[in-house]
């Protein structure tokens, strides 16, 4: 009768046992640095998904005249300007002040942006969603001032706007600019090919290297043109730039997340925004 080999050398049996456990613990300790990396990669401050919303501990809510309080409606945030006057706007604004992009970069993944409405065909005039990272007056307070054209003082802000526009000659297009507001202002210009909206886009900003990116999801492109500031890779789907006037002494008091609807300039049918959800992270 064929003998077992292992049996005849008892040695090999040893070897076999010694490195499958070897290799057990080989696979164990593999899963759990698996593990630790995914909830390092997932560090969140904020998400919401907009079921419903939170006016305890979330957000504050806030308008100017022309303008009705955010709401969620359908599981969507909606924010509405109702008249057409310039400046109008509708916002939310974090309770928490906790969302300094220094020490560590922060990331604000939105998904599901829509913005209607109708402008002047100047080229400017537009129907604006924003979300804002910083703090306008040194933590004095906040409200409908959380605006991409509001002055710093003696604090400073990060906003990202999403502009429906239209040409001199009625031609629409859709306009995104990064707000850099401190001592001074800067404001960097971007726009996208043709119509197309973005199923979501993830602002992510580095105080430590004062850079930012934006990452376009679906079917929306940068339309490069010539700005020497700002890079672009990815087939145009990434854009990456730097910013100066934000620092950590201005959002040393608190540094809050806002996002609206604005009418920016005089528009011809007033602002609203839908949002599915908003996520803040950290690495």
């Amino acid at each position: 009768m064929k003998k077992n080999n292992l049996l005849m050398y008892p040695s090999s049996m040893h070897s076999y046992r010694f490195h499958s456990r070897l290799f057990s613990a080989a696979a164990a300790c593999l899963c759990l640095i698996t593990a630790g990396m995914s909830l390092r990669a997932e560090n969140v401050l904020l998400e919401d998904k907009f079921e419903s919303l939170d006016t305890s501990n979330t957000w504050a809510l806030a308008k100017t005249p022309e303008a009705s309080e955010p709401a969620v409606e359908g599981g969507l945030l909606v924010a509405k300007v109702t008249g057409t006057s310039s400046s109008q706007r509708s916002v939310l604004i974090s309770k928490s002040a906790d969302f300094s992009p220094f020490g560590q970069k922060t990331s604000i993944e939105m998904v599901g942006l829509l913005v209607s409405g109708s402008t002047v065909a100047n080229g400017y005039s537009g129907n604006m969603y924003y979300v804002m990272v910083g703090n306008i007056n040194d933590g004095r307070g906040f409200g409908s001032g959380y605006c991409p054209w509001q002055p710093a003082d003696k604090a400073g802000f990060l906003a990202l706007t999403y502009q429906k526009c239209a040409t001199v000659h009625g031609i629409p297009f859709t306009r995104i600019e990064i707000y850099d507001v401190g001592a001074q202002k800067v404001v960097q210009t971007m726009g996208l090919y043709g119509e197309a909206v973005p199923s979501s886009m993830v602002w992510t900003i580095d105080g430590n290297k004062g850079s930012w990116s934006i990452k376009l999801e679906g079917d929306a492109a940068f339309y490069p043109g010539e700005k020497k500031d700002i890079t672009y890779s990815e087939s145009n789907t990434l854009a990456v730039g730097k910013f100066s006037q934000l620092t950590a002494k201005g959002v040393a008091s608190g540094s809050y997340i806002a996002l609206g609807a604005a009418n920016n300039f005089v528009v011809t049918a007033p602002t609203q925004i839908t949002l599915k959800s908003i996520k803040v992270t950290t690495p």
